[in-house]
């Protein structure tokens, strides 16, 4: 497992090297691998995410900032390869994420997601992003416009693919997506608010504290920590 990456999700661990591909499923704690088909050996593995029907990677050339992406769906068995044919930024400044369902490149200049239709990463959100989060509705993106002094953008993909900017979302700097019971939670540059539906933010009080992070517990409360203290909140 020399130069091995690793990555944490909700029910797996995953490990990717020269040596191939991990899983750890966490709750059965069992281990699956697979023989990455690299095509060179100037080329490493990394960085491993799953959406709902694969497991993704990237690929890094080691004399180059050129960057590709392996997808590789278990059920099949099979491993297909993604470059600058198939949208994927040519630069490489990109990263891999995922919202549960699909996978997306989160690059400098926009949010890309994949369309299981073309094959490709199309870019559906420019801007610089922030935040990636999915709920019952769909996906959210938060993103920074490139010119700097205008207001932040947030983005909706609902079920059908169809992209649509969120009106009530200017002005609000998102840091942080949680999914919770009640609906998303949106830690902003202008406090705490749970999104219940595509035109309704509701401000959650945080008595004083600024939101800069959230976690989950496991009693369905919310942790939300910032520069003024740590505070636990109860939705209902």
């Amino acid at each position: 497992l020399s130069e091995a990456t690793i990555r944490a999700e909700k029910d797996a661990f995953f490990l990717v090297s020269l040596g191939g591909l991990w899983r750890l499923d966490r709750k059965r704690y069992t281990w699956s691998n697979w023989t990455v088909p690299v095509p060179s050996s100037q080329i490493t593995p990394k960085v491993a995410v799953s959406d709902s029907e694969a497991i993704w990677g990237t690929l890094e050339a080691l004399s180059s900032s050129t960057a590709s992406v392996f997808r590789f769906v278990p059920k099949t068995n099979r491993f297909t390869f993604l470059d600058k044919s198939k949208g994927i930024p040519e630069d490489g400044k990109g990263r891999l994420a995922s919202d549960g369902a699909s996978a997306w490149i989160l690059h400098p200049n926009g949010a890309y997601h994949y369309d299981t239709a073309t094959g490709r990463f199309v870019l559906v959100a420019p801007g610089i992003p922030i935040a990636l989060a999915r709920d019952a509705g769909g996906t959210w993106i938060s993103v920074t416009p490139q010119k700097s002094g205008e207001p932040t953008l947030w983005y909706r993909k609902d079920a059908d693919g169809k992209v649509t900017p969120e009106p009530q979302s200017q002005q609000k700097r998102s840091t942080q997506l949680l999914v919770a019971r009640e609906g998303l939670l949106a830690s902003t540059s202008s406090g705490l608010y749970l999104i219940t539906g595509p035109d309704y933010w509701k401000p959650i009080d945080t008595y004083g504290v600024v939101p800069a992070t959230l976690q989950r517990s496991q009693d369905s409360s919310v942790w939300v920590s910032g520069p003024q203290g740590l505070l636990k909140l109860r939705l209902s």
